[in-house]
């Protein structure tokens, strides 16, 4: 009995270990409550604290010793995966050192990074000037892109309407 509790225990630690793209850490390093309105407000008093943000890729500026990259911050989710939504928390730009290729990490794409706050980095967005705050990266995740062509076809069920259940799909009941 007591290896059968170790055992599914073990089981349980793998899949959450394997779970998290970050390590515990980094996650346990990182200040959650953290805005970006906050370092905006006092890039001073939060410079070299450690955060995880992450947001959908809005340029990728590549320089001689590092790659930028603005971002269009999102709440996280569980899986640490940004979560699109109609309310960004605002903008932010990361400082990756080293070469990042703009093909891959290109607009649109989502990313999570972790990384400690460096200060206000100022660029004109439009006709106004606004305060980017800077994260070093220590960890980036780029999320995969999802393909309209892979999703599964049961997800266009051309018989789901208001009709009665008994008459909804052209098999078996023991098909649904």
């Amino acid at each position: 009995m007591r290896r059968n509790r170790i055992f599914l225990m073990l089981i349980c630690a793998t899949f959450l270990c394997s779970c998290a793209p970050f390590s515990r850490e980094i996650i346990r390093q990182s200040d959650e409550v953290l805005t970006v309105r906050d370092v905006q407000q006092s890039p001073e008093k939060y410079a070299g604290r450690m955060v995880l943000w992450g947001g959908s890729i809005l340029e990728t500026i590549n320089q001689k010793s590092e790659t930028v990259l603005r971002i269009l911050k999102f709440d996280l989710d569980m899986q640490k995966k940004p979560a699109r939504s109609d309310k960004p928390e605002g903008r932010f730009e990361i400082r990756y050192p080293g070469f990042l290729d703009p093909a891959i990490y290109e607009s649109g794409r989502l990313v999570t990074v972790a990384g400690k706050i460096e200060g206000i980095s100022t660029a004109l967005l439009g006709e106004i000037k606004y305060g980017y705050p800077v994260v070093r990266a220590v960890e980036i995740r780029l999320w995969e892109k999802i393909d309209p062509a892979r999703i599964p076809p049961y997800w266009y069920d051309p018989f789901w309407g208001p009709r009665p259940y008994w008459d909804r799909y052209p098999y078996h009941p023991f098909y649904w």
